[in-house]
């Protein structure tokens, strides 16, 4: 990992501990402290009067939690009237900007036309941007359980919470059909020449874990690129659950169509650079070929179904 890289790390590292301590979070125990209280007013939707460090972090996440929670049970049990409580005045609705009351007579429109539609959720985890240092906006990511007559889907969806003086509030709802055809229909876009740093990190919530030391650690995903005739670079994830890194060369990439195609490897612990890498000595079980959509030339939104966890996310630039 280069130099540049390990200096942004850790000075996000060290800002969102620093919101820690402020929100009264006690590292040691993973517990919000006893005082955590909530801000009142009579504003009922307006965060403006909200100070971030009334609330410890643990409350944030249990209230993503619950909101999930009642946001499903309102779809599964065809309760239009309980998303009055759940939405924020404005929510990005699937890439459209909408009132509350719009995206209410949507979710009502949809559900009278399909009566009978259940709805679970599976795998939900809880998180906040590393770089959000207030920790202003929380968000949940889980499998959505379709089931709409004989027909079941699954599919990853997302929920970015807010906090208003009423409590906290949907701002956005999306998932990842709706982001990769976001990306898909942006124009074509590049990278500027030089270095291009592009990263995506969070703290998630871990007390759900068993016999996990640690009750939320972070993850990050870091893809440094050096566009000139060649585009070579690497890419590298830290799991926090793991407290591991993993890296991995990129020897090769191209733009073509807004769409950048790199070619990564595998770096195994004994540790290899772009001038040790000959392809003749690589194992093709160690190469990768993975394709992002360059959106407005500072997010790249993977597009490779088989890329796990990146499939549909986005990385974006730093510098």
């Amino acid at each position: 990992m280069n130099r540049t890289l390990t200096c942004v790390l850790i000075s996000i590292v060290s800002a969102v501990l620093q919101m820690g301590c402020k929100n009264g979070t006690n590292k040691n125990t993973g517990h919000p402290s006893k005082d955590s209280t909530l801000v009142t007013t009579t504003n009922t939707d307006s965060s403006a009067h909200f100070d971030p460090n009334s609330e410890g972090v643990f409350v944030r996440y249990n209230e993503a939690k619950r909101l999930t929670t009642e946001w499903n049970a309102a779809i599964d049990g065809n309760q239009p009237q309980d998303f009055h409580h759940l939405y924020a005045d404005t929510v990005n609705y699937y890439s459209k900007i909408l009132t509350k009351g719009a995206c209410i007579d949507n979710k009502t429109k949809w559900l009278t036309a399909h009566a009978g539609y259940q709805q679970k959720i599976e795998d939900l985890e809880v998180y906040y941007m590393d770089d959000d240092t207030a920790g202003l906006i929380f968000m949940a990511r889980f499998t959505k359980i379709c089931i709409d007559k004989n027909d079941t889907t699954k599919i990853q969806s997302y929920l970015n919470f807010k906090r208003a003086t009423s409590g906290w509030r949907i701002v956005k709802e999306t998932d990842q059909t709706t982001e990769l055809n976001r990306a898909q229909k942006s124009p074509n876009s590049t990278l500027k020449p030089g270095e291009n740093l592009f990263y995506y990190g969070y703290w998630t919530d871990t007390r759900d874990i068993p016999d996990f030391g640690h009750d939320e650690v972070p993850y990050w995903f870091s893809l440094t690129l050096n566009v000139g005739k060649k585009i070579t670079g690497e890419y590298s994830l830290y799991s926090g659950t793991m407290r591991s890194i993993t890296d991995y060369l990129v020897p090769e990439g191209k733009i073509e169509n807004g769409i950048l195609e790199i070619t990564t490897v595998y770096i195994p612990e004994s540790g290899m650079s772009l001038e040790d890498y000959n392809p003749d000595e690589v194992s093709d079980s160690r190469k990768e070929h993975w394709h992002f959509k360059i959106v407005n030339g500072n997010e790249l939104v993977c597009l490779d179904k088989d890329n796990g966890y990146l499939y549909g996310q986005s990385l974006f630039l730093q510098k």
